[in-house]
């Protein structure tokens, strides 16, 4: 549709068009259009824009006219490298709202469509030779999107299980189309949305929770894949929300050393970011080490002392306590077990084949194959579950490693191979099938280690068999007691009421393994902890000791004797470890273990819940609180209204108890469920393996932090993503989110200038400047790592000519982007400052001698001089006035237009060059900046002899002139840049761009650029000047 077409239709009321003058729009091009091909670019720019939606018009652009580039030149914007700069048109386009009449009369020999604009008419007429459109039924569509998802999987190396939910998620998102089509997030979008938008959103939720309520944290601190030492922080409080204890993330953040005082310095500042109260922490877990929970200098020690005196202790991690029970129970053995666990391991991780034949050989045999795993030696109970899968496939192991024997040793250990076929039922065939596998596995070429690894497990599984089935028995009937322990803590409900009856529970029950019943029945927990575990006389017989009966019964002799000994010596060791570690004496964990519902109706009950208020003194702080809180406990022994103990968690019936009956226990009982018992903050190292590895060494830790945000909070809600963010289109939205997610981008930018103040002040520490500023023909400003970008000369207050060709150092101190104008500012370093004085100083010095050369060579040629008449004198003011009134005019008009223009920049000295401040900013200068003066033309005068009384005037009117010709020198530098911008204009102006298919043209505003033939008509004029002087 032509422009005159268009604006012919929106004269109908009904035609749904609407005519738009002026439309101001922003384009970019790609430097391929300079050199005169600006016009073509912004052509292919407005044609593609033909039939399409336009947002800032809210309409179907149609047509185009009287385009105009009111602009002098494009500029850049951050790093891209294209051109930017503003146009405006007039345009015709098509617009409806609902309600909107439409009409369209019908054409001839045509179907008639009514309410339809031309434009429009392609797509709702369809020709009658038009073939039908091939029917696809639902199977069939179904099998490609089911192909499509499958393709999507394997090209993102995604498992099978993330099937069903990338299916959930689509349908989920496919409810909202118009949604869906405007989503757009690519790779750092998704990065600063996550921890900008919805990290912050959840995390500034979790805050606001955590300072109106009672929490404890867990705190531990582990080395990504990356080699970033990362410190995590849990969260656990009592959410009155979903009323139940939840587990959320509070923070991650990178530290270089790990010590007490940087963890403690960092914790601080953590709790000042939030703005987190310490009078609302009740404990905080971390593992036993020294650097944080050094009875001196230990973090806990320093939170205590400096932070929160009310902090309890409920002493370490008892899960790590029981792990070391465990290595120390093991101990005296001498890693006999170990070491056969870990050449198993390492001889199937490196073999496919052998792998491959031991699982036939399971199949054989009806066991169970499990790949060979190894223990890890930090979590000593792990060595539990590998000795139970090794005692297991224990006959699978004898058969596969009978291959490797000598002839000789294969003929005295034949009768174990039988043994085994006689205990599985073995048929001949598959004997004979097992024979073969065996006989192709003794010709396996193996290395030098290999061998030796091979040699070692033979030892054990032939050799000394008995042995090592002995020992392994022992490790899987002992370690359960521990095990069983560290599953219980490790459940993610609260357990800290059972935490003190368990830690008394284990240590009983371990010791009468081996310490006679009569010494350990009716024993307090103070004499259980100090109960003499080496002491024989407290030992039960020999013949009655746990699993002695096992060993006299499988070996013999010496070697029986001696294992006797080794696991009295282990059981010895390892109580003493448990009664070391475990606080079975703890007076709070006592008392906690009270507000255990089974626990009611006893006199012990009410004189623990009593102790609570003075060994946790945050919580109730007024006497008169503490005092009612007395009376509702005494009251709530005997209430015969509470709630039933079932089946339900101690959290859910502390929930049912009427709060409102009673307020100050029930906020006691749930600030203490709060407590964390376990490691619960080792799962959320698990993910940071996961999320932070070497394919995603950049990822910062603020991002890690943020992913673990969502996690947990998903993993608190109980729900899955698709369930935590289901709505209905018209369904109440969350307007913090929304709000977050809009503005994650300012946040983004906001945090990147905080880094690189920081980074600045790091280098200022250390003399490094960080910008150069070269030549005084342009400003280099390194704005990015790879680009140097130039801005023009701004106007100093001194001749920038003074500096020419010199180098500044100029330190960057801020760089930012409003309102579509970047803008640099900074300073000059002294260096900078003093060549600049020292230029401009010597630049005046050498100016001053030219102006008394000048005057001197005046003096010598005085007589032969023309009087300057009064006519003349008065036009020469004149002039030198409205020269300084223009000047100053221009002057104003840029600092007006700032906001519409190319780079330039402006140093501000205060009227002289000692400043130290250099601001560079974006600039326009105003349509009326380019236009030029016309110079007056000069008319001869008569020439008259000067008398002597008028020499002193003569000398002032010579020191006008020198000024006059500073001015001059000026204004033809301003000149030469505006005739350089009109030429570009030119060249657009010839470019072709007028008389486009769609009746569009671009025009340059007259007033905008001078011709180039006035330059020419001054030139001429100013060479016949001279020619009448000579």
């Amino acid at each position: 549709m032509k422009f005159s077409e268009g604006n012919k239709l929106a004269q109908d009321p009904l035609s749904g068009c609407v005519v738009i003058r002026e439309h101001v729009q922003h384009m970019w091009l790609p430097p391929r259009y300079l050199n005169g091909r600006i016009g073509s670019g912004v052509k292919e720019l407005l044609e593609r824009q033909i039939g399409k939606y336009n947002e800032s018009l809210d309409g179907i652009h149609l047509a185009y006219s009287k385009v105009k580039v009111i602009q002098r030149a494009s500029f850049l914007l951050y790093d891209s490298v294209d051109m930017h700069f503003d146009v405006h048109y007039d345009v015709v386009i098509f617009r409806v709202y609902p309600g909107t009449l439409l009409k369209k009369p019908p054409e001839a020999n045509q179907s008639t469509t009514y309410g339809i604009n031309p434009i429009f008419k392609k797509s709702v007429e369809k020709p009658k030779s038009t073939l039908p459109e091939p029917k696809v039924s639902i199977a069939d569509r179904v099998s490609i999107a089911e192909a499509k998802v499958l393709a999507f999987a394997a090209e993102k190396s995604m498992t099978f299980s993330d099937i069903p939910a990338i299916i959930a998620l689509s349908k989920s998102l496919a409810k909202d189309k118009v949604a869906l089509d405007t989503i757009h997030m690519d790779r750092t979008t998704a990065s600063y949305k996550m921890t900008h938008g919805l990290g912050k959103t959840l995390k500034e939720e979790l805050i606001e929770e955590l300072q109106n309520t009672f929490f404890s944290l867990n705190i531990d601190e582990c080395t990504s894949k990356t080699n970033i030492r990362v410190v995590a922080v849990l969260a656990s409080y009592y959410s009155r929300r979903e009323c139940k204890v939840v587990v959320k993330h509070l923070s991650s953040f990178s530290i270089i050393k790990v010590d007490s005082e940087s963890l403690y310095s960092a914790l601080v500042n953590m709790f000042e970011e939030y703005k987190l109260p310490w009078g609302n922490l009740i404990s905080v877990l971390m593992d036993s080490c020294n650097v944080m929970r050094g009875s001196k200098t230990g973090l806990e020690t320093r939170i205590r002392n400096n932070k929160a005196p009310h902090l309890i202790d409920i002493d370490g991690d008892s899960c790590h306590h029981a792990h070391n029970a465990a290595k120390s129970f093991c101990e005296p053995f001498e890693k006999y077990v170990e070491y056969l666990l870990t050449s198993l391991f390492n001889d199937f991780k490196w073999s496919a084949d052998k792998r491959e034949a031991l699982q036939l050989i399971c199949e054989a045999l009806g066991i169970k194959y499990t790949t060979p795993e190894g223990y890890v030696s930090h979590r000593w109970l792990s060595v539990y579950d590998v000795s139970l899968d090794t005692e297991r496939m224990w006959d699978a192991y004898v058969v596969f490693y009978f291959s490797f024997l000598t002839k000789k040793d294969g003929a005295i250990y034949s009768d174990c191979i039988f043994e085994v076929f006689k205990k599985c039922n073995i048929a001949n065939s598959t004997k004979e099938a097992i024979g073969k596998l065996q006989k192709k596995l003794g010709q396996k070429k193996m290395t030098k280690d290999g061998q030796a690894r091979t040699n070692r497990i033979i030892q054990k599984l032939f050799y000394t068999a008995k042995k090592t089935k002995v020992l392994l028995h022992i490790y899987t009937a002992v370690l359960p007691l521990l095990k069983k322990y560290v599953m219980l803590f490790q459940m993610n409900q609260p357990m800290i009421h059972l935490l003190n009856d368990k830690q008394t529970e284990l240590l009983t029950n371990f010791m009468s393994l081996f310490i006679k019943p009569e010494v350990l029945k009716d024993i307090s927990s103070a004499r259980l902890v100090q109960l003499e575990v080496y002491d024989d006389r407290n030992y039960l017989p020999e013949s009655s000791v746990f699993l002695v009966r096992y060993i006299n019964s499988n070996l013999q002799g010496a070697i029986a004797r001696d294992m006797v000994l080794t696991l009295k010596k282990a059981y010895a060791k390892c109580g003493k470890c448990l009664q070391t570690k475990m606080p079975v004496n703890n007076g709070l964990l006592k008392s906690i273990s009270a507000i255990d519902p089974r626990c009611l109706g006893h006199t012990i009950t009410v004189r623990h819940l009593l102790k609570l208020s003075k060994l946790i003194p945050n919580v109730l702080k007024d006497e008169s609180a503490k005092e009612r809180y007395d009376l509702e406990v005494r009251m709530f022994v005997v209430d015969k209204h509470t709630p039933v103990i079932g089946d339900t968690d101690i959290v859910t019936w502390w929930a049912n108890v009427d709060s409102s009956k009673y307020p100050h226990l029930t906020r006691m009982v749930f600030s203490v469920l709060s407590c964390f018992h376990g490691p619960a903050v080792e799962s959320n190292f698990s993910l940071m393996q996961q999320v932070m590895n070497t394919n995603t060494a950049t990822l910062e830790v603020e991002s890690l932090s943020a992913v673990q945000t969502v996690k947990y909070e998903l993993k608190s809600s109980g729900k899955s993503a698709l369930e935590y963010f289901d709505r209905g289109i018209h369904d109440p939205i969350n307007p913090h989110l929304c709000r977050n997610m809009r503005a994650a981008y300012r946040h983004y930018q906001e945090h990147k200038d905080s880094k690189k103040e920081k980074k600045e002040d790091r280098l200022n520490e250390l003399g490094i400047c960080t910008v150069n500023k070269v030549s005084a023909d342009h400003l280099g400003c390194l704005i990015h790592k790879v680009i140097n970008m130039s801005v023009p000369v701004p106007e100093w207050t001194f001749d920038p000519n003074q500096v020419k060709g010199q180098e500044m150092i100029c330190k960057v101190t801020k760089v930012e982007y409003k309102k579509g104008v970047l803008g640099i500012y900074g300073e000059l370093t002294e260096d900078s400052l003093a060549t600049i004085q020292e230029r401009f100083a010597a630049s005046e010095e050498m100016k001053h001698e030219e102006d008394e050369m000048d005057i001197s060579q005046n003096n010598n040629t005085i007589d032969q001089s023309a009087k300057m008449t009064e006519k003349k004198r008065e036009k020469r003011k004149k002039k030198f006035s409205e020269d300084i009134e223009y000047q100053e005019e221009s002057l104003s008009n840029t600092s007006q237009n700032q906001n519409d223009s190319l780079f330039t920049s402006s140093l501000s000295l205060d009227e002289t060059p000692n400043s130290q401040n250099l601001e560079m900013q974006t600039s326009d200068r105003d349509n009326s900046n380019m236009k030029v003066k016309k110079k007056k033309k000069r008319k001869r005068e008569d020439v008259d002899e000067i008398r002597d009384d008028e020499e002193a005037e003569t000398l002032n009117l010579l020191d006008q002139d020198l000024l006059v010709k500073d001015e001059k020198r000026k204004k033809k530098r301003r000149k030469r840049e505006r005739r350089d911008v009109s030429e570009d204009v030119e060249d657009l102006n010839d470019s072709g761009i007028n008389g486009s298919s769609s009746d569009g043209h671009i025009e340059n505003d007259d007033a905008l650029y001078n011709d180039s033939s006035d330059g020419r008509k001054k030139k001429h004029k100013k060479k016949k000047r001279k020619i009448a002087n000579d």
